[in-house]
């Protein structure tokens, strides 16, 4: 791998800055799902120090993954569901957080450790919020209320959503097997995820610049 894809991958979080900037300066002009979007970098940015220090002193991190996955969903369900507003039945995306908070809980208690990565709910929040992002796209298309997509919030945050957890559905189901298997194929897959990741964060900015002025 070349080195400067390699340091860049090692260092992607720092691509926070984008979004945590953005949120400074439009804060006053955040719409109410922009809002979440917006606690949703800022819990980024608290689990990834936290992380990086609990990983510096116990050598492993995999604990944290379990309650962030957790908390990533809820508050990523939570943007779709102020979006959706009335779209379809108000009690689904609530009773799809209760259900999926409930298999996290189970999962870590039955099934995987807190020191192992918990592929099974982060393979369900992948299918999850690709299907939620998707029905977004297709509620923007029918309700046509977007006359410029390129300057509308949503569409971006969306978009971001969408790249990064669909291209990283199969990283997240294979995430034990390839940590134990094959140390290149998996330095392969990770630095991919670093990418998407850093996508995401990327489009997750822009949507938040172009919140409507009041």
């Amino acid at each position: 791998m070349h080195p400067i894809i390699k340091l860049i991958s090692y260092n992607i979080s720092w691509v926070l800055v984008v979004p945590t900037l953005v949120i400074l300066f439009r804060h006053n002009h955040l719409k109410k799902e922009l809002k979440v979007a917006a606690v949703f970098v800022g819990i980024g940015i608290f689990f990834e120090i936290l992380s990086r220090i609990i990983a510096h002193i116990y050598k492993t991190n995999l604990p944290m993954l379990h309650l962030y996955t957790i908390l990533e969903f809820c508050l990523i369900a939570w943007f779709y569901h102020i979006f959706f507003d009335g779209f379809f039945n108000h009690k689904t995306v609530p009773i799809l957080i209760l259900s999926f908070v409930g298999f996290a809980i189970i999962n870590i208690t039955f099934i995987q450790s807190l020191f192992e990565f918990n592929t099974y709910p982060r393979g369900l929040e992948s299918l999850l919020i690709t299907g939620l992002a998707i029905l977004a796209f297709y509620k923007m298309l029918q309700e046509l209320e977007y006359t410029r997509l390129d300057k509308s919030p949503i569409f971006w945050i969306n978009s971001g959503f969408l790249i990064y957890f669909a291209g990283s559905l199969f990283l997240f189901l294979m995430g034990n097997l390839l940590l134990s298997k094959d140390r290149q194929l998996s330095l392969i897959a990770w630095t991919i995820h670093a990418f998407l990741f850093g996508f995401m964060q990327i489009f997750i900015a822009i949507g938040l610049w172009h919140s409507p002025r009041r």
